[in-house]
């Protein structure tokens, strides 16, 4: 799930790379490992994998967007709720019930682990 995260952030900074952001080889692998392994676990068709990774791309691009910006806790708390919200409506529109349900499953696992990695 941590590989998750990086590839999210690392696909962030694929798509920031015309902004003179550069990422390295190795993350380039790393992205590429980690989304291949989601894609995997989620059992995506060919048709569904360039939607899902369109849309975890716009959204994580705006988290990193909310993550560095100066507004309080509870206002980036809010905010991450409705970005979560609607990419998650966005994305059950590609998946079946059961690749959603799995989606569901992968991102409680990933929150838990983000709780207890900053909790440790």
């Amino acid at each position: 799930m941590q590989s998750l995260i990086l590839a999210i952030f690392i696909l962030i900074s694929f798509s920031l790379a015309g902004q003179n952001h550069e990422i390295t080889k190795e993350q380039k692998i790393q992205v590429e490992a980690s989304i291949k392994k989601h894609f995997e676990k989620l059992e995506l068709s060919e048709q569904q994998k360039p939607k899902f990774e369109a849309i975890i791309k716009r959204y994580a691009i705006q988290f990193i967007h909310l993550q560095e910006s100066n507004q309080g806790r509870l206002s980036k708390y809010k905010t991450y709720k409705a970005l979560s919200k609607k990419r998650n409506e966005e994305i059950q529109t590609i998946l079946s019930i059961s690749q959603f349900e799995k989606y569901v499953t992968l991102q409680k696992e990933l929150q838990q682990k983000m709780m207890n990695k900053k909790m440790n």
